[in-house]
């Protein structure tokens, strides 16, 4: 019985190791994505934002 417990057990810490580590990838790799999305159009962005007098002066 008490194997069956230890095996049991086992496999959960498993499966949740396993849940963290896909959880941190995607994590990673969404931030990865936002970062190099945002970061070729964020002071675009920023310059439209502020105000469309100062984006043509930006051009």
């Amino acid at each position: 019985m008490s194997i069956v417990f230890c095996l049991s057990y086992l496999v959960i810490a498993f499966y949740n190791v396993l849940s963290i580590i896909s959880l941190t990838l995607y994590f990673l790799t969404y931030s990865y994505f936002i970062h190099t999305i945002c970061e070729s159009s964020r002071s675009r962005l920023i310059v439209e934002l502020i105000g469309p007098g100062i984006a043509e002066a930006y051009d």
